[in-house]
């Protein structure tokens, strides 16, 4: 069976409360999936033993390594669940590694979906509880929705219908940003603007695109610097939307009208 994992952008981006406990900031984000932007994934069942084998390619085949593979966890965290994932699965990777653009969270979704809808099993809060501490993002990639808005710690996930649509163009040079670097530097910071979603959401519905904050820019601009020069060189000449920051960076984006 061949599955599209398409990437996502966060249109906005606040950083609330954080959970020593669990290790988690509370969010409120609207995300969009890109759709022009999607790994590949084969996914069949296993059936000369009950292990699970995980392979990662890039587009033109070539085996990738990752020494944390989120998919691997969320087959660990369905196994802990009670569910068989003794399944063969190919990724191939077109969506940048470390982007701010999803892509584990949306291969480790996809993956999980696959197998939950095949043996008739819908996701439990019990279960999104758990999910959301492998990726925020997953519970909205888990969603059949193309805009949604996601709070607490990324298992509220509520449809955004917008009275338009939205294109994006996507910009990415390369930069691998550890989203645990720009949160703990996005802790260190001093001043902390206090943003309310209600009032970004309307700016969204309003089209008041540039007016859109992603509360982790300031924490990746000061990381990661060339992002900073990076996200300057592309707005030097624009009139009209702005690239900005998705996620926890390195890749940027802007709406298109």
């Amino acid at each position: 069976m061949e599955i599209k994992s398409y990437a996502k952008v966060n249109l906005y981006l606040l950083v609330h409360k954080y959970n020593k406990k669990i290790g988690l900031h509370k969010l409120d984000s609207v995300l969009t999936k890109a759709g022009n932007l999607y790994d590949t994934i084969n996914i069949y069942k296993n059936e000369k033993d009950d292990t699970s084998k995980i392979r990662y390619f890039t587009g033109s085949g070539q085996l990738i390594k990752f020494e944390d593979c989120v998919v691997k966890r969320i087959l660990n965290l369905l196994n802990d669940f009670g569910i068989k994932t003794n399944y063969k699965i190919d990724i191939y990777k077109k969506i940048p590694i470390q982007a701010g653009l999803g892509g584990g969270s949306s291969n480790a979704a996809a993956v999980a979906k696959y197998i939950l809808d095949e043996n008739k099993i819908k996701p439990t809060p019990k279960l999104l509880r758990e999910i959301v501490k492998i990726g925020s993002d997953i519970p909205f990639f888990l969603s059949k929705f193309t805009v949604a808005r996601i709070t607490s710690y990324g298992e509220k996930v509520k449809q955004i219908k917008l009275p338009f649509n939205i294109e994006i163009e996507i910009a990415n040079n390369g930069i691998a940003c550890n989203t645990k670097t720009v949160f703990d530097k996005y802790r260190s910071l001093e001043k902390k603007e206090k943003i309310k979603g209600d009032k970004q959401l309307k700016l969204l519905k309003e089209k008041n695109f540039n007016a859109l904050r992603n509360q982790l820019q300031q924490a990746c601009f000061i990381a990661y610097p060339e992002v900073k020069e990076f996200t300057a060189r592309l707005n030097e000449n624009i009139n009209g939307n702005r690239f900005k920051l998705s996620g926890s960076g390195s890749t940027l984006f802007r709406v298109i009208e």
